[in-house]
């Protein structure tokens, strides 16, 4: 295992009161979010937006390396946000990295039923568990812990697998 360290640029727009009122709605903040290198060592990760992972063997200079990153909206009762993101796995192998994207697309569908029955939503919660546990089997980061999909404003809007070169 190798800890890698993940420069990307992000930026955000929007969120601006829609009115003067104290408790008023706000628009939709638009996330931008693009993962630039994959750097073996800390001290060459140039910019200040960076984040650790480990990946799932070995990397050395030149490896490929595919960089599992969730995509999603959060919100609460005055906002909502959209292009979200979070790392959640490196691999080496390709394979790895879309079982992992799979079982997170899974257990998403999964919940999105949020007015089923009280017996349905205990059948549901009882998978979803069961998937979330093959989830952190497979992520490789260790603060990959929140399911990011799950949640009242909260939702999956993609899973992306990167491409990278380890540098």
């Amino acid at each position: 295992m190798t800890k890698l360290h993940v420069e990307y640029d992000h930026s955000e727009y929007g969120g601006d009161a829609l009115s003067d009122d104290k408790w008023c709605d706000h628009e939709d903040v638009v996330v931008y979010f693009k993962p630039t290198n994959v750097h073996l060592n800390r001290a060459n990760a140039n910019s200040w937006r960076n984040e650790d992972i480990d990946s799932d063997e070995e990397v050395k200079s030149g490896d490929t390396v595919y960089l599992v990153v969730v995509r999603y909206s959060d919100g609460d009762t005055f906002g909502h946000s959209t292009g979200n993101y979070s790392f959640w796995g490196a691999y080496k192998n390709v394979e790895r990295a879309k079982n992992l994207k799979e079982l997170i697309k899974k257990d998403a569908e999964l919940i999105k039923n949020r007015h089923a029955s009280k017996k349905e939503m205990i059948r549901i919660q009882n998978k979803s568990e069961k998937l979330c546990n093959q989830i952190m089997e497979l992520a490789t980061n260790p603060y990959a812990s929140k399911y990011n999909w799950h949640g009242y404003f909260n939702d999956l809007e993609d899973v992306e697998i990167h491409v990278m070169t380890a540098i």
